[in-house]
This record gives structure tokens, sequence and C-alpha cells, in this order.
């Protein structure tokens, strides 16, 4: 890879969490000189060769290159004042890798097209990591010092906005909505970071798109490689394209279509999971995985975790846990696929999104609605003056799931679908996710 920062040789690490540790491992065993910081004053962090400044983000001045954590926004003051490049874990661990790369980037479906494509490349017989915004840092699986074929990252928009020459082999786009309007200045800044995945794209490159979406299929038409497309429905350009069309997914290559997958065959639920099968297959068949081979794969793939999970009955009530449904637009298109006068348990972290959508939908799908978290107010509020007859306020997901099974009636169906970020209670969506099914379980 080339070195565009690695050819420096002081690093000042902003945020030691799991990617701020994992960075400066990685750099101090590249023998770079490393500062890491982290407001916390109770932290405590040991990392051979790293010198650690507890309740502090201001940087050395000696240093060349700041690593930014993706917790920090670019408003952050440290970051204002610097006169230094301003860098991704992602970056440097880019720049130290020998792997193959797929980046998938998008507001909703990565984590689930990130951990298919690793699926399908295991299947084949590649050496192959998921790693990235997945959990396990990229930083982690470089320093192991193992070579991999192929390495799957997920890339969320808190990597990229500091990201500057990564130069992913293939690039895989989902579909871009409203969301972490509190972390960027505005939506468009948003866009635009996610967009920069495609920045250094060349004629070498595959990138593959989502025509469905009106950002991704404007980025797809201006890219220099060779386009993979998918979509609802049959999309207008590619060298290869994938839509779904009453259930079966359908493939075109030179000019002569035919039946790629029957969603009736997989584990998978929805529109939505048939375009991330879409997205993962022909991002694998960017670094030369057949379509065949792809589909047999997806055949024998396991639903994942908090992503419309079915988890089991009580009282002939049905429960789902979609706890990934972090935003409004995910929360939806996992609700379409459930049955209309469900139970939905929604709520947590305000981020200042537009509530209107997810408001009408739940109007017009769902019997009751179950409140929890910071954003419990305001979406009460929401649906009120929308007209929803049945909202109900709860403090703790324990008193959510009990209220949930006084409501509905045996044959209908629960889901946790939030619609919002876990951080007001939670330390992440799986924990949310995990605490809801052992409530449930415990049922």
């Amino acid at each position: 890879m080339p070195k565009h920062f690695l050819n420096k040789t002081r690093f000042a690490v902003l945020g030691m969490g799991r990617s701020g540790v994992a960075v400066s491992t990685l750099l101090s065993k590249l023998n770079k000189k490393v500062d890491a910081y982290d407001s916390r004053k109770d932290l405590v962090v040991d990392i051979p060769d790293v010198d650690f400044h507890r309740g502090s983000n201001l940087f050395a001045e000696a240093a060349e290159v700041i690593v930014a954590s993706p917790g920090a926004p670019p408003s952050t003051e440290a970051f204002k004042k610097a006169t230094i490049p301003i860098v991704s874990e992602v970056e440097i661990a880019w720049e130290a890798s020998n792997s193959e790369i797929i980046a998938i980037t998008g507001t909703d479906g990565k984590t689930t097209t990130t951990e298919l494509t690793h699926h399908i490349l295991a299947s084949s017989g590649r050496s192959t990591k998921a790693c990235g915004n997945i959990g396990v840092t990229i930083s982690e699986v470089v320093s192991e010092e193992v070579h991999y074929d192929n390495l799957v990252l997920e890339i969320s928009a808190f990597q990229l906005w500091s990201t500057h020459n990564l130069k992913p082999e293939v690039v895989v786009f989902t579909n871009i909505a409203e969301d972490h309007v509190d972390y960027f200045s505005d939506f468009a800044e948003y866009v635009e970071a996610k967009k920069r995945l495609m920045q250094n794209a060349s004629s070498t490159d595959v990138g593959v798109f989502n025509t469905s979406d009106r950002y991704v299929e404007k980025w797809g038409r201006a890219f220099p490689g060779t386009v993979f497309s998918y979509g609802v429905s049959k999309p207008e350009y590619g060298t290869i394209r994938m839509w779904i069309d009453e259930g079966t997914i359908y493939l075109e290559e030179d000019d002569l279509s035919r039946v790629f997958i029957s969603m009736e065959d997989v584990k998978l639920i929805g529109t939505h999971n048939a375009l991330n099968i879409m997205a993962a297959s022909l991002g694998a068949l960017g670094v030369g995985v057949a379509l065949s081979d792809s589909a047999q794969a997806v055949v024998n793939f396991d639903a994942p975790r908090h992503r419309l999970q079915k988890l089991g009955t009580h009282q002939g009530i049905l429960f789902y846990n979609d706890s990934k449904a972090t935003n409004a637009h995910a929360a939806i298109a996992g609700l379409k696929n459930l049955p209309v006068g469900l139970t939905v348990i929604a709520g947590g972290l305000d981020k200042g999104l537009d509530l209107n959508s997810f408001c009408d939908l739940l109007v017009g799908h769902v019997k009751h609605v179950v409140l929890i978290g910071e954003i419990t107010e305001r979406l009460q509020r929401h649906l009120v003056q929308a007209g929803h007859q049945s909202v109900h306020a709860c403090a703790t997901m324990l008193d959510a799931v009990n209220r949930s099974v006084e409501l509905t009636e045996k044959g209908g169906v629960v889901s946790l679908s939030p619609a919002c970020s876990s951080f007001d209670m939670y330390d992440s969506y799986a924990q949310r996710g995990e605490i809801f099914m052992e409530i449930v379980s415990g049922l």
C-alpha cells in the first residue's frame, strides 16, 4: 500500500475506545512514536511504548498526524485548532495492510451486507475477515500479522469524514437516509462523508450501487471503474444488474436475464434483505467469486442477531428483535415485513431526526406503540398529533415487554423496532437487543 501517513514518525491518537487502543497498538508495533489521549480521567490504558495522557485531548505539539476517534465529530475543538492532518484509524490500518479490500457503507444494511459478504467469501474458500464498524477493528486484524486474501470492511460516516486516501478494490453502497444529524453539522455533511468512499476510485476498481437510492444512483453513474448495480426494480445501468420481483431476485449479464435466487429459499426476511443479498453477491463478484457460488452460500446463511430476528412465542404472541434498526428508515424497512396490527416497542436516544415518516407508518400499520428512552416525550407527542390511539410510555425494557404482552392479543406480534440509537440506556444496539431477548426468553 502507498504510505501517505505511515511515512511519518509521531502520532497523536485522540480517544481510547476500541479503535483508539487498536490503532495505538498497531502504530507501536510499526515502531512509531505514539501519544494517546482520552478525556476520561479514570480510564486506564497500558499499551507497550505508548504514552497515555488521561483527562485531556490536547495533543502534543510535536505530533505529525492526528488519528481521530470515530466518537469525536468534525466539530471537536481539538480538530478545529489542528494544523496537521486528521486521519481515521481505518486509513492507518489500510496503509499497513496487504489484503484486497471490499469496503461497504450506507445508512442501513451495511452490517448484514458485511457479514453476508464475508460468509460468501469464506464459503468459496477464501481466507477472509469481517472488520471495521462491525466490531473487530481493521487495526486489530492488521496487527494479527496473518495474511487474509480479503478484508470485508464495514465503514461508517464517523470514520469516512477523516479518511483521505483509502482506495478499496471494491466499494459497496447500500443507501443514504437521514441519520446522525447530531454528529455532523447537517445532513449534507453526512452525505458527503459517505461519498468519500469512492473519492479515490479508478478504472481498475469495482463499484456496487443500489440504484433504488437517489444519492447512490447518481454516484454509480459517475463511478470510473466497473459498475455492478442492484435495486428493487431493474437498474438502468451496470455491467451486471440485479433486482427483485415478487420475491425472486433476477440478474442480467450481457443482455441475458435469469433467476438468481428465490427469497423463499433463504433465511433472511423482506425486501431490505433481498437488497443486502444482491449487494453482498455483487461485492463478492468484484473479487472473483462466481454468482452461482454466492447463491449457494446465501441459502446457508443464518439471519444475524438483532436484525428482524424471530425469537419465540409467549401466550401465542410472536416476538421479533430488530434492535439494529437505530433510525427511522431502518425500522420502517423491517416493520413493512411484519403483519398489520402488531405491537411495537420503540424509542431510545433522541438524535433529532425527522419522525414524520416513522409516525405515519405506525399510525397505519401498528395497533399499539410502547415507548422507552430519552425520545419518549417527543415521539409520543408526534404520534398523538398524527392520530395514533394507543401509545404507552414505559421506564424500562422489562416494563415495555410486560406492557406489550398485556396489550397484544393471542396470535399477534411484538417487535422491538427502536428507530433510535441505544446510548441513552445501553452501551450498544447489541446490548439492548440481548436484554430484550433475555426478557422475552424469561417469559
